[in-house]
């Protein structure tokens, strides 16, 4: 149930372009009247005008999506007018109007518009006015697209149309094409247009269909409305809603002849605010914890099994009287905000400019079933911003209603219109406590390790003081780990009640036995910096649910812009609306994500130190024990000097020497898992570092998640190194280029109206791709290597061998051109898999070493990307 109050709707719209053609008929006669005045206003605005022709005929476009007045005027005859005439978005409305004979007046006799039975216009194709959308649940204009046949419904949302996958129909909000979200105030929808069929040359890129939406546009007089609605106090679900708009002159402008006055500077402004407590709610509830239970199992997540060091999971021991039954899924929050405005110049009577843009801001949590029975409070957190702008500038030639006879005029109907437009959406991704404090992720709490070193008896040959001594006594062969002391954190207190508590069940016993080292703690139960509860990652509680305390373990950011131009001419030559038009379409798509930041602390662990394991064995000392020598060493710094990048020294462990004040060619053990997560950043690691072992993904970033300000080459990530010798694996946003033209001719022949016309797209994805889609490497062409071949092989075709190791002509398996297979005799196969080999499918390569390509790959297998061009005849008659 829903409150719904003050809620107050006015006023009319602008944008799109559509057509009105009709007739002015004699009422008595039933003749045409030639050379009458045709007017159109929309929100009290003249808009157009027209001339009928000598069989009474007028033709007024181009005319923005909404609903008119059009009002008829004669010498001779009593003025009449139809109100509320609906002109749709791409199509031609229809409406004859009769005037009767008689002493002209300055009233209008009005009648009221009636919806054609038949559109004339035919096709699959449906729209949605204003009014009709005000009375429909859905308040979005893609729950409105959904209500048209063809276009599927995916719970609530535009799924596939016309049995396309869901990127294949394009949307577009007063003529911009639509990126990330297609929001807008429903107060500011003027009509929805759902092209299914015969979509005419203006559109392109799709398969499934075109959403048109039309926002509204600048009134004559100012109005403006209020909604609130709220079932706040009325359901579980906690739905709130705030709606406005205004509109109104900015400006007017004055007759000179009777000083009255028309807008010359409009406006048109609407938002919402909406707050949901469960944005999707279900019709059966849901099941979560009890409070007082989850309290207990956050705080005691673990018990004792019994055994030495041994725990089990407090969750596992539940019964079904541990949980209840609630309305609403929990911490699925979603706050919005949409603001839509438009401003509207009437240059002159045959210009137009409008300036216009939306905006759309998200805040919500990522619902997670796997979440929703002990861990909804860390569903993940969305934050999502689409906003888009526009320009366009449209002239009339010739439109104007005058007592001339221009309209005998072989070429009626000329206008063009110019339009830019840039969109951008960008996106992030991020746990709700976290956010981007990624090594915050996976941090349990401070674990301070104690290392003694390890001896052993045995002989061993020492130079002390110069001289070289041989003594058997007791050895060094390395350090050994015998305490790892707990201190909880703070970042992730859930996650570091199961390592207190492990040690708590355990404080009776030895800590040799159960906190010497961390795979003890680790195969105990407890958890230590960059790891999850056991079972987490498998399926957690009963193999179904995430455990208490889990992050969301996952971060991203995508940037996506996109700018347009689109440039349309349109005029009618004797019965044919010819329509030419330009497209240029740039997107620059940038995007980050780290995969389970969690696991960076096992990544960080992994990385300090590694250079020092070893033991200095040219370093020792001496010392007597009951007169039993024991011989200790230093550690081996395995890359001394400065650090450069190749080194046995991390970059990471470089980095992070530097940041805690210690030499960072020294031997000093660093306690890795002893400093708070403020202490580390992503920009210590060098971007090999993180790609090699798929913690990071970007293009248009950098590897520590800053945005690339320069442009990069492409043989930028082959070759372009820091001041340390890192490669900085740049790797450049995506910018594909989009390209089209078009023309179209509709017109009638007899009862038929056919709409003809060609559109070429080309499509420049802007970057390189391998020459071969099939090779990482160089391969070897049959005219290089001479020997003997099937006639049907050409010289430019890649051979395949039995070993990739040893190529020869001698043991060719198969062939290759493009991506037809043939085997060694030259017959063309289906599957290529019959040359598989003990080595797999193994082509006869230059450099026959190249084998790995994550090491190996070089610029030199990659070409630029050829553009595609496509020519798409466009017909359709009905």
């Amino acid at each position: 149930m829903f409150v719904s109050i003050a809620a107050v709707n006015i006023a009319n719209a602008q944008v799109g372009q559509g057509a009105l053609k009709g007739k002015i008929i004699d009422k008595e006669t039933n003749e045409p009247v030639p050379f009458a005045n045709v007017a159109v206003f929309l929100n009290g605005n003249q808009i157009s005008g027209a001339t009928t022709d000598f069989d009474g005929v007028f033709f007024v476009k181009p005319l923005p999506p909404g609903k008119y007045e059009v009002k008829a005027t004669y010498v001779g005859y009593q003025p009449a007018g139809i109100s509320g005439v609906v002109v749709k978005a791409d199509q031609t409305s229809y409406q004859d109007i009769k005037i009767s004979q008689g002493v002209q007046l300055s009233e209008f006799e009005y009648v009221e518009y009636e919806v054609p039975l038949i559109n004339k216009n035919g096709g699959s194709d449906a729209t949605v006015t204003r009014e009709e959308i005000a009375k429909m649940p859905g308040r979005s204009a893609e729950s409105v697209a959904i209500t048209v046949g063809g276009v599927y419904s995916a719970d609530g949302e535009r799924g596939s149309v016309r049995g396309t996958r869901s990127d294949a129909t394009d949307t577009y909000i007063d003529g911009v094409k639509v990126r990330g979200s297609a929001n807008i105030p429903q107060s500011a929808i003027e009509q929805v247009s759902v092209l299914l069929g015969g979509v005419p040359a203006q559109y392109g890129d799709i398969t499934g269909g075109v959403i048109s939406i039309t926002t509204r546009g600048a009134a004559s007089t100012y109005f403006g409305g209020l909604e609130i609605v709220s079932s706040q106090f009325t359901d579980k679900f906690g739905y709130n809603l705030l709606g406005f708009n205004a509109s109104g002159p900015l400006l007017q402008k004055t007759n000179p002849v009777d000083s009255s006055k028309s807008p010359f500077l409009g406006f048109f402004l609407s938002g919402e605010l909406k707050y949901d407590k469960d944005a999707r709610p279900s019709a059966i509830g849901a099941y979560k914890i009890k409070d007082d239970v989850l309290a207990d199992i956050q705080a005691n997540p673990l018990r004792s099994s019994g055994t030495t060091g041994g725990t089990y999971q407090n969750a596992e021991f539940l019964t079904k009287n541990d949980f209840e039954h609630v309305a609403s899924r929990q911490n699925s929050q979603y706050k919005g905000a949409t603001i839509q405005g438009k401003i509207d110049v009437n240059t002159s009577k045959t210009t137009n400019l409008t300036f216009g843009g939306t905006y759309d801001y998200v805040n919500r949590r990522l619902y997670d079933f796997d979440n929703s029975l002990f861990n909804s409070y860390s569903n993940g957190l969305a934050l999502e911003n689409t906003w888009r702008v526009y320009a366009r500038f449209t002239q009339r030639f010739g439109n104007e209603a005058s007592n001339s006879s221009e309209s005998a005029s072989t070429i009626k109907n000329a206008y063009y219109s110019i339009q830019l437009d840039y969109s951008k959406e960008k996106n992030k991704y991020q746990d709700f406590n976290h956010k981007d404090n990624l090594f915050d992720y996976g941090h349990v709490g401070k674990f301070t390790s104690k290392y003694v070193p390890n001896t052993s008896p045995g002989t061993a040959t020492v130079n002390v003081n110069g001289e070289q001594y041989t003594y058997t006594g007791y050895i060094q062969n390395n350090f050994e780990q015998v305490s790892y002391d707990f201190q909880p954190g703070v970042a992730n207190p859930l996650l570091s009640n199961y390592t207190k508590n492990y040690y708590d069940l355990n404080s009776g016993l030895d800590p040799l036995l159960y906190a010497k080292n961390s795979e003890q703690i680790k195969q105990g139960g407890g958890l230590l910096n960059g790891y999850l509860p056991r079972n987490t990652n498998a399926g957690g509680i009963y193999n179904l649910w995430t455990v208490a305390g889990a992050p969301y373990n996952f971060f991203s950011v995508n940037d996506n812009g996109m700018f347009r131009i689109r440039t349309t001419g349109s005029a009618d030559i004797k019965n044919h609306a010819i329509l030419v038009g330009f497209e240029y379409e740039q997107r620059d798509d940038r995007g980050f994500s780290v995969n389970q930041p969690v696991n960076l602390w096992q990544l960080g662990t992994k990385l300090v130190n590694n250079h020092i394991e070893q033991l200095d064995t040219s370093k020792a000392t001496v010392v007597w024990e009951a007169s039993v020598p024991t011989i200790y060493y230093e550690r081996l710094n395995a890359s001394p000097g400065d650090y450069k990048g190749g080194d046995a020294q991390s970059f990471f462990d470089y980095n992070v020497r530097k940041s805690l004040g210690l030499n960072p060619d020294g031997t000093d053990y660093v306690d890795f898992n002893s400093y708070a997560p403020g202490q580390y950043s992503l920009s210590y690691f060098s971007a090999d570092e993180l790609l090699q072992n798929n913690y990071v993904t970007y293009f248009g970033y950098d590897h520590a998640g800053n945005r690339s300000t320069n442009k990069s080459s492409f043989a930028d990530y082959f070759d372009s190194k820091d001041e340390y010798n890192n490669l900085k694996r740049e790797i450049g946003a995506f910018q594909p280029i989009y390209l089209a033209g078009y023309i179209q001719d509709k017109f009638d022949w007899e009862d038929l109206k056919f709409n003809v016309g060609l559109r070429v797209d080309r499509f420049d994805a802007n970057q390189k791709v391998l020459k071969d889609p099939f090779v990482f490497f160089d391969t070897k062409k049959v005219s290089e290597v001479g020997g003997t071949h099937p006639s049907n092989i050409g010289s430019d075709y890649v051979m395949y061998v039995s070993d990739i190791n040893n190529p020869s002509v001698n043991n060719i398996v198969g062939y290759r051109d493009g991506s037809v297979w043939y085997n060694a005799e030259g017959v063309e196969i289906v599957n290529s898999t019959v040359l598989q080999t003990s080595t797999g499918i193994a082509p006869w390569l230059v450099d026959p070493k190249a084998t790995t390509a994550q090491t190996q790959l070089k610029a030199s297998a990659f070409k630029d990307y050829d553009p595609q061009i496509n020519f798409m005849p466009r017909v359709a008659f009905s």
